[in-house]
């Protein structure tokens, strides 16, 4: 990034800024450590329609801070500069992580996911990767995974020309099945994304980064830990302990699994197509 940049972000941040090196940072934007004599920032940096993305992403963070035992990243500046949308983020200096940390882990969204609400939903939409996501408010689990979760992403999918009218009978056969597969339990405050990159550990605290935060079922974060592999069974152990899920989570946990393949079906297309006609099929 160039001098006007590190000029920008030395007067955001009300300190010199040395330098700007690009870092890992995910699929969506660009992601740079900002360097000052004294202190590192995290840089997240997209085309200026993506503001209000980062402007949510901002906005989840503090809400988990809020609510959560757990940590999240300090939110410092987000805005536009040069035609390009940014998030300036405290810097976690991440470490490898050990049982600790996957005890910590698991405690930590078990108390998260006890912060409970009357509704399914939020009270602003937001995003899960770069797919906008509704969170309209909704008194059953059943009409929330249809209207603001499973149906729009399906559509989208369907009008590319990934589904057909078999897929979308399918679906509405499994919406129809959903109170009778999935427990009768109240809203829960979950991450929304919880896979292996929205995490950091550091010095065996555990930080929740990208959040697409609601008021769901609880299980939908299980879900999506498993989705890509797993977590460290010491994670799962230390949730159930804290606040054990409802029997027989394994022979639903594709249901919650559903919404996150059709995001990666819409995203990235490939054999994430094949998988949600799979799991639709079967019911």
């Amino acid at each position: 990034m160039d001098y006007q940049w590190s000029k920008y972000l030395s007067n955001k941040l009300g300190k010199p800024v040395t330098s700007i090196k690009s870092v890992h940072g995910g699929d969506i934007s660009d992601a740079f450590c900002i360097f000052s004599q004294s202190d590192q920032f995290f840089l997240k940096v997209n085309t200026r329609s993506f503001l209000s993305n980062f402007q949510s992403e901002g906005n989840s963070l503090l809400f988990l801070r809020a609510k959560s035992s757990l940590k999240v990243p300090n939110v410092l500046h987000s805005g536009v500069y040069q035609e390009h949308a940014f998030l300036v983020l405290e810097f976690i200096k991440s470490s490898q992580p050990n049982s600790v940390f996957w005890q910590n882990l698991g405690v930590g969204l078990a108390e998260l996911h006890q912060n409970h609400s009357s509704e399914f939903g939020h009270f602003e939409d937001n995003f899960i990767g770069s797919l906008n996501q509704k969170n309209t408010d909704s008194l059953s689990w059943q009409s929330f995974y249809d209207t603001s979760r499973l149906s729009p992403l399906f559509k989208i999918g369907f009008d590319l020309g990934m589904f057909n009218n078999e897929d979308s009978r399918n679906l509405q056969t499994l919406i129809k099945h959903i109170p009778s597969i999935c427990p009768n339990e109240a809203a829960s405050l979950i991450h929304g994304d919880l896979w292996s990159g929205n995490m950091l550990c550091s010095n065996n605290s555990a930080y929740l980064i990208d959040p697409s935060i609601s008021y769901a079922h609880r299980e939908m974060d299980i879900a999506m830990t498993k989705l890509f592999g797993g977590f460290d069974a010491l994670f799962y152990g230390a949730y159930q302990d804290t606040f054990p899920l409802e029997a027989d989570f394994e022979s639903r946990k594709e249901i919650y699994q559903l919404y996150y393949l059709l995001v990666h079906a819409i995203l990235f297309h490939g054999g994430y197509i094949q998988t949600v006609k799979n799991i639709l099929g079967k019911f």
